[in-house]
């Protein structure tokens, strides 16, 4: 008799453990489904993010080669002028 209540008070505290860790998995389950769509919509922002440098930088990339050339044109432009003086 004595160990049959041993062993029931042992599958009890058995099952107990076994209750509290599927409680514990389930919590970390949904925290990492939680962090999952976190990281998603960061992933996402990170991506228009991106984007929208890449077309700034291009922007400025196409600003600055329409300067240069604009230099390049008076600076031939200021040349000419200076030799036709001379």
């Amino acid at each position: 008799m004595d160990q049959v209540q041993v062993l029931s008070a042992v599958c009890k505290k058995l099952n107990n453990d076994i209750e509290a860790l599927a409680n514990q998995t389930s919590i970390r389950e949904s925290a990492i489904e939680k962090l999952d769509a976190n990281q998603q919509v960061y992933d996402e922002q990170l991506r228009q993010l991106n984007m929208d440098l890449q077309i700034k930088l291009s922007k400025n990339d196409n600003i600055q080669q329409k300067l240069q050339a604009d230099i390049e044109q008076m600076s031939h432009g200021l040349r000419d002028v200076l030799n036709s003086q001379q």
